[in-house]
């Protein structure tokens, strides 16, 4: 079905783009937000929405010391996140879409982060508050400690190990050109 296509595809994204290619087109550089846009909307219709307006929000609550406190608090983070090093929310949440999205199968797996089946469909229902920052938050567990057993998210770490942001940074520096853009 659709569904299963677009776990596929947010798998196989990154393969998809070449220079050259209409910003909108899924071969373009918009193309793999394009497929994970897809796939978390078919998990739920408005959790695009949601996460599309956090980043403002949390860009916004950043550049005061209670934002920044209350990000702290909301996604249980290790260490004080400052006006400095506030982006590495938004990098750590950014991979998570990406990961959970490439590991979004119908049964629990470990690979990257022990993870429920169906992740992305765990974030979105998590997600899914009045609260935009805490749902988002909430649906964050899901990658970061969806077994309980840790005690904050260290965002200078990559929970999948070996295995997740700093190989694949390092091999798309290396290896490939990955024009990636998004709205």
């Amino acid at each position: 079905s659709s569904g299963i296509n677009a776990e596929y595809g947010a798998a196989s994204a990154p393969v998809w783009m070449f220079p050259g290619q209409p910003e909108s087109s899924l071969l373009g550089p918009a193309g793999p937000y394009i497929v994970l846009t897809e796939a978390y909307g078919l998990a739920d219709p408005e959790c695009p929405s949601r996460v599309s307006k956090s980043w403002s929000l949390i860009a916004s609550m950043a550049t005061t010391d209670a934002g920044l406190a209350k990000l702290q608090q909301l996604f249980h983070l290790c260490h004080p996140l400052t006006t400095d090093n506030a982006h590495l929310l938004s990098d750590w949440l950014n991979e998570m879409y990406f990961d959970m999205a490439m590991v979004n199968y119908p049964y629990p797996t470990s690979f990257l982060a022990p993870l429920p089946a169906w992740p992305v469909a765990k974030f979105c229902t998590a997600a899914n508050t009045t609260d935009i920052i805490s749902g988002i938050a909430a649906g964050a567990q899901v990658y970061a400690n969806h077994t309980g057993k840790v005690p904050c998210l260290d965002l200078d770490k990559d929970p999948a190990g070996d295995l997740g942001m700093t190989g694949w940074d390092y091999q798309s520096c290396t290896e490939i050109f990955l024009p990636i853009s998004s709205d």
